[in-house]
């Protein structure tokens, strides 16, 4: 992916979710006949409560971006920008800290824990940071994805649209910035 500068429809009035700003992102070393510059110079703005689609043919990057984006990999030069906030880039623990608190996954599996209930599985990121379910928050959770008599039901007892429904909206429970997915389905929907 090569320099460009987008801002998404509605950013102007909307704070960010996240912003890349001259992000550049190299494997290899300057010396190798096999470095590859994936990211250059790449600056993007995402407004909060939007939806935004990264497309292109296999190798322009589309991975490389989402993985610097979400911290799962740091940029080569260029800082990453999450709620207003840098990605901190002093020790993997602070990123690691940093992503459980502000960003949200959606892998292409659901990854959803078998044996949790719903409403488990809903509060899982609040446990990994240590953080109080609210439960009448908790509530309004289950009743907007349609799953309130769902509650205590495992994944295997959900509707592959149940499933996807939860999966989607996991990552928001401990109110994170961004969520980040590879989704790669023609058709598919996230409320169902």
């Amino acid at each position: 992916m090569t320099a460009m500068t987008v801002q998404a429809s509605g950013a102007e009035s909307a704070p960010e979710a996240l912003r890349l700003a001259s992000v550049t992102k190299v494997y290899g070393s300057a010396e190798s006949d096999t470095r590859i510059v994936a990211l250059d110079d790449v600056s993007l703005t995402f407004p909060r409560s939007g939806f935004v689609a990264v497309m292109g043919p296999s190798g322009s990057g589309k991975s490389t971006l989402l993985q610097c984006a979400s911290g799962l990999d740091l940029p080569t030069s260029g800082s990453v920008y999450v709620g207003g906030r840098p990605m901190p880039t002093e020790s993997e623990a602070a990123v690691t800290r940093f992503r459980r608190d502000r960003i949200g996954f959606v892998f292409q599996q659901y990854n959803l824990i078998p044996y949790l209930s719903v409403e488990q599985n809903i509060a899982l990121p609040l446990r990994f940071a240590r953080l109080r379910v609210d439960r009448a928050r908790l509530g309004e959770v289950l009743a907007s994805l349609d799953l309130t008599a769902s509650a205590h039901r495992r994944p295997v007892e959900l509707s592959g649209g149940q499933q996807l429904r939860l999966t989607f909206r996991r990552p928001n429970s401990s109110g994170s910035s961004a969520t980040c997915t590879t989704v790669r389905r023609r058709g598919w929907c996230p409320w169902g």
